[in-house]
């Protein structure tokens, strides 16, 4: 559970689940790197970053990882990558991230995803 917030680099990778049967409650607070991304409309819409990286807010490939209850902004690469099975993620904001706001084969509620460098959800 986190207890505060937390500020990295767009390269760095804020949470590493090494273990399976995990339930991350991040408690409201933000994890935060220093991305901000800007959509352009037009034919087709563009989007901006001005920061890449390799860091991911949450990363993990471990199976059962639930995320919930809090925020991820502006990493250099995605903001929640859960490639393990039977995940969930619910109650959680994924914002101005280089690459996808949410990679996952987890079951995903209740999440906001927006103006992030390549997809929302995937």
């Amino acid at each position: 559970r986190l207890t505060g917030n937390l500020t990295v680099d767009q390269n760095t990778t804020a949470i590493l689940v090494a273990a399976s049967d995990v339930t991350l409650d991040l408690a409201g607070f933000t994890i935060e790197g220093p991305n901000v991304c800007t959509w352009t409309a037009g034919s087709p819409p563009s989007v901006t970053c001005t920061y890449s990286g390799g860091g991911n807010g949450i990363e993990s490939t471990s199976a059962h990882v639930v995320v919930v209850n809090g925020k991820i902004r502006g990493m250099g690469g995605s903001g929640i990558v859960l490639s393990g099975s039977g995940g969930r993620i619910e109650g959680v904001d994924v914002h101005h991230c280089g690459g996808a706001g949410i990679t996952s084969a987890a079951v995903v509620r209740g999440v906001s995803v927006e103006e992030n460098g390549s997809v929302g959800l995937s």
